[in-house]
């Protein structure tokens, strides 16, 4: 459930937005159970972190890219069209590979799968399709 929320917080389109893990369990556990729950806890947001990492790179990558052949003058639109339109289906493919990912057992994981993945999958293929041809 707190992967799904960091995972949907972290999804969410909203500038300059931060993302917070309140942890309300104790800090200092003397359980040797309960502390490493919440060491896990506590290394949730970087595990959630590095979901996007790889995609991340690419992106940002391709944004230098553009800025240096924008730079030189060597803007092709339609070379650049084709170009965004295979970015947004790598994000297609990253989302439905992270919605095969989890496992459903019930409505909520469900219903988390197919609004937070499987949509905006569905939505980026679709804008590859028709703005970007």
């Amino acid at each position: 459930m707190v992967v799904q929320t960091l995972l949907s917080a972290a999804l969410m389109e909203y500038p300059s937005r931060r993302v917070v893990l309140l942890i309300d369990d104790p800090p200092n556990p003397a359980d040797a159970d309960a502390q490493g729950q919440l060491t896990a806890m506590r290394a949730l947001p970087a595990d959630v972190g590095n979901m996007f990492a790889h995609l991340r790179q690419r992106f940002s990558l391709a944004l230098d890219s553009y800025r240096q052949r924008r730079a030189h003058g060597l803007v092709d639109l339609n070379r650049e069209r084709r170009r965004v339109a295979a970015m947004y289906r790598q994000a297609a493919r990253w989302f439905e590979r992270l919605a095969d990912s989890f496992e459903v057992r019930d409505h909520a994981d469900r219903l988390f799968v197919e609004r937070v993945l499987r949509e905006p999958a569905r939505a980026h293929r679709a804008r590859a399709r028709t703005q970007f041809r």
